[in-house]
């Protein structure tokens, strides 16, 4: 199945390339409408119609890599998308349309083809909305599934297809069996990293804001959050030098925000009821009775 693009720079003329993984019943490819998405020293990102002698136009993405290293990484990935990627094309990752191979006067190049599921996300991880952050989590949990690391787990390598998440960008992706050794609960407390058992997903997790922090900053060092369920308990770790009423205000302080941003439903009844509770002439200083920190289960 050979495949005819247009030439990236000249417009009157075209690369044809065979096809990488032949098959004797391969109809011929031939891509228009070329538009460049995205460059980098290795690659070439263009958008397309891929037209099918029985399938009309298709809208496609052709990503080109130049030179031999670079062809042989877009052959890796290509690759994975013929295997253990397979069976995630159309819901976790862009359906390949092919890998082709060819030798032209400007060395050689190799061009894969994905169908065109969008642009990347265009705000950071943790400010993508709830619905597709938590999708985007089962889909990298498909992949690890299909025994493959990502390893290059960023927001341009996420596309926004209507509201899907669809990971692209395996070229420097691994096999590998996935280690991770506990289910993945939205809104639990971080696990230690070494109890998970796979750094990626626990970045990911991390980064798409999954877990509630199991450490908090006070006193200038990072604390078990438990210690923010006594104020008590909390004071007791601040730094030595630290006066009675700043180590009360700054514990104060922590838990407040710490309530206020992760505990946001419970945030007013804690502070309605640490002010009825409080003595207004020692406020300032003391804790109001009980721990009334805040919760951290």
């Amino acid at each position: 199945m050979p495949l005819s693009i247009p030439h990236p720079v000249d417009k009157n003329r075209r690369y044809d390339f065979p096809n990488a993984y032949p098959n004797e019943n391969d109809p011929e490819l031939s891509v228009s409408n070329f538009s460049r998405l995205h460059e980098t020293r290795m690659t070439d990102v263009f958008r397309g119609q891929l037209s099918e002698p029985c399938n009309g136009s298709t809208d496609i993405v052709c990503k080109l890599a130049y030179g031999l290293n670079n062809v042989r990484k877009l052959e890796h990935e290509a690759g994975l998308y013929r295997g253990k990627l397979k069976a995630l094309q159309k819901t976790v990752v862009p359906t390949c349309h092919g890998y082709f191979v060819g030798h032209t006067d400007d060395g050689i190049i190799g061009c894969l083809v994905l169908d065109y599921c969008g642009g990347p996300v265009d705000l950071v991880f943790s400010a993508l909305p709830r619905s597709f952050r938590l999708d985007l989590v089962d889909a990298i949990c498909h992949i690890h599934e299909a025994g493959i690391v990502h390893n290059d787990f960023a927001e341009r390598n996420v596309l926004d297809h209507n509201g899907v998440p669809i990971i692209i960008g395996f070229e420097d992706a691994i096999e590998e069996v996935c280690s991770c050794k506990m289910e993945i609960i939205e809104n639990a407390l971080s696990p230690h990293p070494a109890d998970f058992d796979c750094k990626e997903l626990f970045d990911v997790c991390q980064d798409l804001g999954v877990w509630k922090p199991s450490l908090v900053f006070y006193g200038r060092q990072y604390v078990d959050v438990h210690l923010l369920e006594d104020v008590h308990e909390l004071v007791r770790v601040a730094p030595r030098h630290w006066s009675r009423q700043r180590a009360y205000s700054a514990a104060f302080r922590t838990i407040e925000k710490h309530t206020k941003k992760y505990y946001p439903e419970q945030y007013e009844a804690i502070m309605a009821k640490r002010s009825k509770s409080a003595d207004t002439s020692t406020s300032s200083v003391l804790p109001p009775g009980g721990g009334n920190g805040v919760p951290t289960s």
